[in-house]
């Protein structure tokens, strides 16, 4: 796992810019604050049907794991500018 991606999700998730779980997720893509969607590279059809993602090479216990979760497939950053911090990391 890169360590600026750690720094930065968790820099994320401390913001309140995280929406975590397919319900969340869905939320934030129908209202529009889903700047950035990642997807876990272990994460079930569900939610990786949800709408547009990134799939990234973390499981789903590393993606929790970053955002205070023991596990998660999928996640939506609310936050334009750190979603393209993270875009910039992920080289996307």
């Amino acid at each position: 796992m890169k360590p600026e991606l750690t720094k930065w999700l968790n820099l994320c998730r401390k913001a309140g810019a995280v929406a975590t779980g397919a319900d969340a997720v869905k939320k934030a893509l129908k209202t529009q604050k889903a700047h950035l969607t990642l997807t876990a590279n272990d994460a079930g059809a569900i939610s990786r049907d949800v709408g547009p993602h990134t799939a990234t090479d973390l499981t789903k216990e590393e993606l929790g794991l970053l955002t205070g979760r023991r596990e998660t497939s999928v996640l939506a950053i609310t936050n334009k500018e750190l979603a393209l911090k993270l875009k910039e990391i992920l080289n996307i």
